[in-house]
């Protein structure tokens, strides 16, 4: 089975690919060009596998700031670029309290100006998250570990004293 394909990795967070899955994680302000190079990466992707059957798990890392109205307007614009590329997003919010209800009311907001023709799967657990993915692009469960693994060395990319070597 494949490894994490790590594309990007930053203060921003990573971004990187499982296959045909697409794997992001922020931990830290989103801003206009982690978006763009979120979705960018996403294209490329695409373009590979035209089949359409792909997944997204987006992994957002506790108590960062919320996106302001300005990054959330260009986030909503992005996704509606490609929603007809990636009809099967998981969107992990980690955290919790005040700070989980509000991110999850701004996932909501972009959710809604997106011109969407699928959901958002919005959870608290990455194995939620990946269940949903692997259900809806017709993969087997027993990915479900592997994509655990990739996600788990996304979420260490990037960050103080590690490289991109060190992740592969």
């Amino acid at each position: 089975m494949a490894r994490l394909d790590l594309k990007h990795a930053g203060a921003f967070g990573a971004i990187g690919r499982f296959e045909d899955i697409h794997l992001v994680t922020f931990r830290a302000r989103i801003d206009a060009e982690s978006v763009d190079l979120a979705v960018r990466d996403f294209e490329a992707l695409a373009q590979r596998h035209p089949d359409k059957r792909l997944g997204t798990i987006l992994v957002i890392e506790p108590n960062i700031p919320l996106p302001d109205p300005d990054i959330r307007h260009v986030t909503s614009r992005q996704l509606t670029r490609i929603q007809t590329l990636s009809p099967y997003r998981a969107a992990v919010i980690l955290g919790d309290g005040f700070w989980l209800s509000a991110a999850r009311s701004v996932l909501t907001a972009i959710q809604l100006a997106t011109l969407r023709t699928a959901p958002i799967h919005t959870s608290e657990s990455v194995d939620a998250a990946a269940k949903w993915v692997c259900e809806r692009t017709s993969r087997p469960l027993t990915h479900i570990p592997a994509i655990l693994g990739a996600v788990d060395e996304l979420r260490q990319a990037g960050r103080v004293g590690t490289s991109v070597a060190q992740v592969r």
